[in-house]
């Protein structure tokens, strides 16, 4: 199996997907998200990006019952470029109690989010870049 396509196979069991009804069929909208989503990962590391996770200062949670009964935190991703550059975060997400989002055992919802983070920045560096010329 190439690189790619055990990328494609893990966004395929682990990451949330979309398809277009009358256009594909849910089985073909699962596996086109879960190669663009393995694309993004190969974009962000080809570009240098990386992931930072910390925990988040300002968390949401649904209620206050909900804050009062949880002894962990909810973690912040922030995608950097290969200068330090913001290009994406996104806070408040939660990996449950003994989630944590790299190093061995590391939730595969963290690089679900890290590669979303990708998916979305490459779309606006292209755009700065070719569309806008910057």
């Amino acid at each position: 199996m190439s690189k790619l396509a055990e990328r494609e196979a893990f966004f395929y069991e682990h990451a949330g997907y979309s398809y277009r009804p009358g256009f594909e069929t849910a089985e073909e909208g699962r596996k086109r998200c879960a190669h663009a989503l393995a694309m993004a990962e190969v974009t962000g590391e080809a570009f240098g990006w990386s992931v930072r996770w910390e925990v988040d200062p300002d968390p949401m949670w649904d209620d206050d019952v909900e804050r009062e009964h949880t002894d962990y935190g909810q973690w912040w991703a922030v995608l950097e470029d290969e200068d330090g550059e913001r290009l994406g975060s996104l806070g408040s997400i939660d990996l449950g109690p003994d989630g944590y989002p790299d190093g061995p055992g590391a939730d595969p919802y963290a690089r679900v989010v890290a590669a979303e983070l990708m998916l979305e920045a490459r779309q606006e560096v292209y755009f700065r870049r070719y569309a806008v010329g910057a």
